[in-house]
C-alpha cells in the first residue's frame, strides 16, 4: 500500500515539476509605456488622464528579478501630484521587482519612494498593472503598459 501511495504521488507530481521547469520567465528588459487607465489621489480626484506619461524602464533582469526606473509626468495645467518629498508634475524613482513562479505576475517596489506596483503579463508586449502608495500622499491607479519597439 505504501509503495503504491508513494508511486502515485511521484507520478502526479511529475507533470507539475515538468510544467514548472518549462515555465521560463518573460524578458522584461526595455521600455514599457502607459497606454490607458485611471487613478485617484488622496485628494479624491482622478489624476491619471490620457495626457499623463508613465514609463517603466527595465534596465536589468537576472532570471525572475529585475530593476530599473519608473517615471511619470503630465502638463502643468493639470495641477501637481506628489513624489514623496514635494508637489511636482514629474518624478523618476528606482524600482526593483520579481516575476512570480507562474511567469506572468509581477511585484515591483519603488525606491526610495513608498509605492508598489502589481501586474500581470497579458501577452509578451502588454502588462496590466495596479499602482498604490500609502500615507499622506496616497494614490491608487490601474492601467495597461505596452512595450516600446
Amino acid at each position: 500500500m505504501k509503495v503504491g501511495l508513494v508511486a502515485g504521488l511521484l507520478l502526479t507530481s511529475l507533470p507539475l515539476t515538468a510544467a514548472l521547469a518549462q515555465n521560463s520567465e518573460p524578458n522584461l528588459v526595455g521600455t514599457w509605456v502607459y497606454v490607458e487607465g485611471d487613478g485617484i489621489t488622496y485628494k479624491g480626484k482622478s489624476e491619471v488622464k490620457p495626457e499623463i506619461e508613465v514609463i517603466f524602464d527595465i534596465e536589468e533582469q537576472h532570471g525572475r528579478v529585475f530593476k530599473g526606473t519608473y517615471s511619470w509626468s503630465f502638463p502643468d495645467t493639470h495641477g501637481h501630484l506628489h513624489d514623496g518629498t514635494k508637489h511636482t508634475n514629474a518624478s523618476t524613482t528606482g524600482i526593483v521587482g520579481v516575476i512570480g513562479i507562474d511567469g506572468t505576475t509581477l511585484t515591483i517596489a519603488d525606491h526610495p519612494d513608498t509605492g508598489y506596483h502589481f501586474g500581470s503579463m497579458v501577452d509578451a508586449d502588454t502588462i496590466e498593472f495596479v499602482s498604490v502608495e500609502s500615507g499622506p500622499q496616497a494614490v491608487a491607479a490601474y492601467g495597461l503598459l505596452k512595450r516600446q519597439e
